[in-house]
């Protein structure tokens, strides 16, 4: 199994660490993989994972200046500037 090894940790956080672990009857190191696992989110699956993904993402206000974008002439101007870097990349290249 790996081995992880943290450095420099703030002794207030090292600290809370092994109070939440004494608490829950864990050692150090078991409370540090269990917080890891819930920080990445190892401890859902997956759609539990989706459904906190889109609950964050519906929680997030949109700017006003966001709604006013037109995604029709966006996508166009994507286009328009992708086709000009295509033509100036291949600008002088030989045709086999």
């Amino acid at each position: 199994m790996p081995l992880l090894q943290v450095r420099e940790c703030p002794q207030s956080l090292y600290d809370e660490l092994v109070l939440e672990a004494h608490s829950k009857r864990r050692t150090i190191a078991q409370q540090a993989l269990v917080l890891i696992q819930k920080g990445i989110g190892a401890d859902q699956n997956g759609t539990e994972r989706r459904r906190s993904a889109f609950d964050r993402i519906k929680a997030r206000e949109i700017p006003p200046a966001a709604l006013r974008i037109d995604p029709t002439s966006l996508i166009r101007d994507m286009r328009n500037v992708r086709t000009s870097e295509t033509v100036a990349a291949t600008k002088g290249r030989k045709k086999p």
